[in-house]
């Protein structure tokens, strides 16, 4: 049982908004094959991406995610931008990553991975009607268990 501090009792809450993205368990099996800084550079991109789960991911993506990791760790060039590059490429190929017709426009699988108040089934509607040629999301949609925590 959780005990409050009887001062903290008599504060005001203030409202907490919550910023963030689940990821199902269907996709451990994948997440195990990466390395450290896929992992990180995949969980930075989930961060960022739209209600869509698109991304666009440049030199300039590259640059903001060096930045941040540097301000946080002090650890200055983290990672060059063609390591990053192959790093997206094991994200590619891996289908956490989908490519799309776009140069560097990318979707987060949304089979794997969800944003708040987002909906994976209309985000895989959304994606095959607007990129057909994508054969990464036509599994049939089922509703997937969130691990207890």
């Amino acid at each position: 049982m959780l005990k409050m501090n009887k001062a903290r009792e008599d504060k005001t809450d203030l409202p907490v908004t919550t910023f963030g993205y689940t990821t199902f368990y269907n996709c451990r099996h994948l997440l195990i094959q990466l390395d450290g800084k896929a992992r990180v550079i995949l969980d930075m991109i989930c961060e960022r991406m739209d209600e869509n789960n698109m991304i666009q991911i440049d030199s300039m993506v590259h640059q903001e995610m060096c930045d941040h990791i540097e301000y946080v760790t002090k650890q200055s060039n983290w990672i060059s931008y063609s390591v990053f590059r192959k790093k997206l490429t094991l994200l590619r190929k891996t289908e956490l990553l989908v490519e799309t017709r776009v140069s560097d426009l990318y979707i987060v699988n949304p089979k794997y991975f969800e944003g708040p108040g987002r909906n994976a089934q209309k985000i895989q509607a959304y994606l095959l009607k607007n990129d057909p040629m994508s054969n990464k999301f036509t599994r049939t949609y089922k509703p997937r268990k969130k691990l207890p925590r």
